[in-house]
Parts: structure tokens; C-alpha cells; sequence
């Protein structure tokens, strides 16, 4: 009894872990974003950065091999409206010396 209850807990945690935000209409980033889960952007859809935006994955590693598991996959467009004087920045949420 207490394996299953145990395995079904992973289940649920490990799959609340992978979820992810899809992006299925044209959407436009324009204040800072802290990511907690992948972004899946769906064909015929465009996410638009626009200038000054800063973008923050926050290192979640479920598989626990050192490496984040957030991600921002691209199948449809990506406009990123940065600027030389007012950059779109990708940056990790909290820097650490092992990541």
C-alpha cells in the first residue's frame, strides 16, 4: 500500500513538475517575465518581446542532472522588439555558481 500511494505522489508531483503555458493566439510580452514552466509557442501563433523586457527561467531541474527543464519552444513566430539602448534580456531568476 504505501509503494502505490508513494508512486502515485511522484506521479502527480513529476507531472505538475513538466507542465507548460501554450501559447496559441498572437501574445505580446511587455513587462518582465518570470518563467515557472515552459513555453510552447503553437504554429500560426507569435510571441512578441518587446524592448526593455527581461525574461527569467527559474531553475527547476526535475530530472536532477544539473541542467533547468524550462524552456521556450518556438512552432509558430517570435518577434523579439529589443533595441541597442533598451535590450530584451534572457537571464537566469537567481544566479548561482553551478548553473
Amino acid at each position: 500500500m504505501k509503494k502505490s500511494l508513494l508512486l502515485a505522489f511522484f506521479a502527480v508531483t513529476a507531472s505538475s513538475a513538466f507542465a507548460q503555458l501554450n501559447i496559441t493566439t498572437n501574445t505580446t510580452w511587455s513587462t518582465d517575465q518570470i518563467l515557472t514552466q515552459s513555453v510552447v509557442v503553437s504554429p500560426g501563433a507569435t510571441l512578441t518581446i518587446e524592448e526593455g523586457v527581461r525574461v527569467l527561467p527559474i531553475f527547476i531541474d526535475v530530472d536532477n542532472n544539473n541542467v533547468g527543464d524550462i524552456y521556450i519552444e518556438i512552432n509558430g513566430s517570435l518577434i523579439v522588439s529589443g533595441s541597442p539602448c533598451n535590450k530584451v534580456r534572457f537571464e537566469p531568476f537567481e544566479e548561482t555558481t553551478n548553473k
